[in-house]
């Protein structure tokens, strides 16, 4: 093998390892970087598909309960505003409605789901609005 095919390849293989060296350094420093939730309070882009309202995009607010780290106050619940909550339990990533404040005359009932680690909250409930009941199936995101 001559020189110059020699000098190529070991260029060519010091280039290959460089560029691989490179991109696990950029991928580890990009993956640090990105949140990580340890919680389920905060903001959330909620859609929703309910059998008389159809589609729906707003987003809700979760508040932890301070007396209990399993119970959150969902506010803006069916995009009615921040005053329109109810209180919901998330154990073992299994959602429940705990308590139904009266707002707006609406009667919430069978609220039912799963939390995918602090990420994702899929739901199901009926809702009455005093003249007939909305079935709706939810999902809350992080925005």
């Amino acid at each position: 093998m001559n020189y110059t095919k020699l000098h190529a390849k070991i260029k060519s293989t010091l280039l290959k390892k460089g560029l691989t060296i490179f991109f696990i350094f950029i991928l580890s420093a990009c993956s640090s970087k990105l949140p990580l939730n340890t919680s389920y309070s905060g903001n959330w882009l909620c859609e929703e598909n309910g059998s008389v309202t159809g589609y729906s995009s707003y987003v809700v607010i979760l508040e932890n309960n301070n007396n209990d780290s399993s119970t959150y106050i969902l506010r803006n619940f069916f995009n009615t505003g921040d005053n329109a909550m109810i209180v919901i339990k998330i154990q073992n990533d299994s959602i429940a409605l705990v308590q139904q404040p009266s707002t707006q005359g609406q009667i919430i009932s069978e609220l039912e789901g799963k939390g995918i680690a602090y990420q994702k909250l899929n739901f199901n409930y009926v809702l009455f609005d005093g003249e007939r009941n909305h079935i709706v199936k939810t999902q809350l995101t992080r925005p």
